[in-house]
């Protein structure tokens, strides 16, 4: 066992607060005919995962800052939002709240049709 891992793992749980995460982040129901690939949690990201549809090369990343450390939603109070890269050709990214789903969606959805 690595003690260290273990410690390191610990710390971020409660920088992170990954259990009061879990309870928050809500459901989604994804499409049938996409594919999610889910990702580690990494440059400060709650959530990570990347969206593709069967048989495509590329695919629409996804992300939620729980904490805007990575970007900015909702000034002048910041909130927990979803990014999706790359979402339409007039702007590189979408931002929406969390509990936004159905935006979320939309977005994905909008995204993918740029790599198709």
């Amino acid at each position: 066992m690595n003690l260290d891992r273990i410690k390191i793992s610990c710390d971020m749980d409660r920088a992170f607060e990954f259990t009061k995460w879990s309870l928050e982040i809500p459901w989604i129901k994804f499409p049938g005919h996409w594919i999610i690939r889910v990702l580690p949690s990494m440059t400060f990201a709650i959530a990570r995962f990347r969206v593709s549809i069967n048989g495509m090369k590329y695919s629409v990343s996804v992300y939620l800052d729980g904490y805007n450390l990575l970007g900015v939603y909702g000034y002048p109070k910041a909130v927990p939002y979803w990014e999706v890269y790359p979402y339409n050709e007039n702007e590189a990214t979408f931002r929406c709240g969390m509990n936004e789903t159905d935006k979320l969606l939309e977005a994905i959805e909008e995204g993918l049709k740029l790599i198709d």
